[in-house]
């Protein structure tokens, strides 16, 4: 019967862990009666912000356990198990990416002068843009820039007008958020060539769900509507005390 170690185990991490890029979690002080301000510019109306990455390996399974991140043919889209190194303790909503592996994401951007607005994520090479009957070629039309988070424009003649908007895919590093702490309190006792047998911590083990399945356009989309409406409740203060003070006088 095999018997589990904890150096057996950090050995198969290190050998068979994906190489991860890990962020903690903090709740945004923007929330109020427990609910995120949709509109706020540091969590971007997630409620988290995250720490400083960091990069850490850890071994990710499919729903199905077998040892690969199938990211297309896990039984709920975009869901695995993650199980880092032992000493590392996740919460609830940290952000983990995987530098290593691609995937497909999809979103609009809009044109400036001779740049893009920022993309949600990374771009490692673009697979197609299109505006309206016009196809745009990477190298061609434009390139990548070095922060990897926008497409600067080098053609002059073949180019989008300023303010309209791209439809873009384009390849990126999939990016999870952990969801639910599976085996939080895991632990075995060690009794073999030692005097006194203890408890020792076993891995832990945590659901964690592609961030774009969870975060989708939908806040984006309600956020203009939301700019609105706060500013028209602006304009009513603003009113309401000019009469005040006409009122005082």
């Amino acid at each position: 019967m095999a018997t589990f170690t904890i150096e057996k185990f950090k050995d198969l991490v290190k050998r068979l862990g994906y190489t991860i890029y890990y962020q903690q979690a903090i709740k945004c002080e923007c929330y109020n009666n427990e609910q995120p301000r949709p509109t706020c510019k540091l969590c971007h109306g997630s409620g988290y912000r995250y720490l400083p990455a960091k990069e850490i390996r850890g071994l990710a399974t499919s729903l199905q356990g077998s040892n690969e991140l199938n990211i297309q043919g896990l039984r709920e889209p975009g869901t695995a198990y993650l199980t880092p190194d032992i000493e590392l303790v996740m919460g609830y909503r940290d952000r983990v990416v995987f530098p290593d592996i691609e995937a497909k994401y999809s979103q609009t951007v809009d044109m400036l002068e001779n740049t893009t607005t920022s993309f949600y994520r990374e771009i490692k090479r673009v697979l197609f843009i299109i505006q309206g009957d016009n196809v745009y070629e990477e190298d061609i039309d434009f390139v990548i820039s070095k922060d990897k988070f926008h497409l600067l424009w080098i053609s002059d003649t073949h180019k989008p007008e300023k303010g309209s908007k791209l439809s873009v895919l384009y390849m990126t590093s999939p990016s999870y958020l952990v969801m639910d702490l599976v085996h939080e309190l895991r632990s075995t006792k060690i009794d073999k060539d030692t005097i006194v047998p203890y408890t020792a911590k076993l891995p832990n083990q945590y659901l964690i769900k592609r961030e774009d399945f969870i975060y989708n356009n939908t806040v984006n989309e309600k956020i203009p509507k939301i700019l609105d409406m706060e500013k028209g409740e602006e304009l009513k203060k603003r009113e309401a005390e000019k009469d005040m003070c006409r009122f005082e006088e």
